[in-house]
């Protein structure tokens, strides 16, 4: 009987130490965007962006203020181009605040979702912060957009 105890024991402590240090910590940006819209899509049916508003910000030499430059995306077309590139970009959690780059919005029919680009790598998204893997897409796409 102490034997299936001890052996109950060490596959409860293998599987408790697997989902603690082991699973994976590398998500993709689609995921990440479709778990934020999951609770909304559930409440209220299916989210359809709208538009997106980007916001390009930018400290003058001096330090004192912030001024920034603006577009919003409000074209199908052009919002699936850009959900559709940056939906595999590889993310993994970080705890670190982005200096902001970027200050984007998503609109959808339901709800308003908030994401900071930072020029460092790091996204924030619904409270938690990301550090970019591999190419950033999402600053590559957002730095080459017209802005107002």
């Amino acid at each position: 009987m102490k034997k299936i105890i001890v052996v109950l024991m060490v596959i409860i402590i293998a599987v408790a130490s697997y989902f603690t240090f082991i699973r994976p910590t590398t998500f993709t940006f689609g995921e990440i965007l479709s778990d934020t819209m999951e609770d909304i899509n559930n409440l209220e049916g299916g989210e359809v962006i709208r538009y997106i508003d980007i916001r390009r910000i930018h400290t003058p030499n001096n330090g004192n203020s912030q001024e920034y430059e603006y577009i919003q995306i409000d074209d199908e077309e052009k919002i699936d181009k850009l959900i559709k590139d940056v939906t595999d970009m590889k993310l993994n959690r970080k705890d670190e605040n982005p200096d902001v780059g970027y200050f984007i919005s998503i609109k959808t029919n339901h709800s308003n979702y908030d994401l900071i680009l930072g020029l460092e790598d790091i996204l924030w998204i619904d409270g938690t912060s990301y550090e970019i893997i591999g190419e950033n897409k999402l600053l590559e796409i957002v730095s080459s957009l017209n802005y107002e």
